[in-house]
Formats: structure tokens, sequence, C-alpha cells
């Protein structure tokens, strides 16, 4: 990475960077029925978080089923029992049956200027 900095002309400047990354979530709910989208910011991808997150948008819509991938946090019993719901546990390797998959699909088609 390059960047200008003052120095005496001639001599390298050397300047360490260090690079920082905060991770955040999307929690993304496809409502067919209404065809709407409900979501909810995350922090991180802990059973009790997603859990939290379930409750959040049971308050806005209603949930019949829930299609999960199998990242550990979906498998819970925690999040099972909190969400009250049938789950539908998704094969792996298999983002094109996740309805979820689709909207990020658009969203980057509409990010990168392909629409």
């Amino acid at each position: 990475m390059v960047r200008r900095v003052w120095g005496v002309r001639g001599v390298k400047v050397v300047q360490r960077l260090q690079l920082v990354y905060e991770w955040k979530y999307l929690f993304l709910v496809v409502d067919f029925a209404r065809g709407k989208l409900e979501w909810v910011w995350i922090d991180s991808m802990s059973s009790e978080t997603v859990a939290r997150a379930v409750l959040s948008v049971r308050r806005y819509t209603e949930v019949r089923a829930l299609v999960w991938d199998g990242a550990g946090s979906h498998r819970s019993e925690l999040v099972r029992s909190i969400a009250g719901v049938k789950t539908i546990t998704l094969p792996a390797y298999s983002p094109e049956l996740n309805p979820a998959e689709r909207v990020f699909e658009e969203v980057r088609r509409w990010v990168e200027g392909r629409v």
C-alpha cells in the first residue's frame, strides 16, 4: 500500500500500517407471502446472538419455517427452541437453495453496477 508522507528528499520512508477489520453479520428473513425482506445487523454468529435476532424478527413478521445452512449457531438447541417453528436444514454446499443467498446475489449486482 503506497501512501504519501512527509520526509527528507531521497530517503525512503518506511511506515508501519496496521489494518483492523470489524465484522458485522446480516441476519436476513425473506417473506415470500408479503414480498418483503426483514433484517437485523448482529455482531457475532453465537447462538445467543442468533436467538435474539430470531426473536426480534418474529416481532415484525410471521415466521412459518426457518431455512438454515450448516452454521454451528443454526444447529444449536437454543436457537431451535426459541424459534418454535419448523427448521429446514440445507445440504452442504448448496447456496442456490437458500433464498437469502439469492437476495445477496442481487445486492452484489446492484453494487457492482451490473443491473
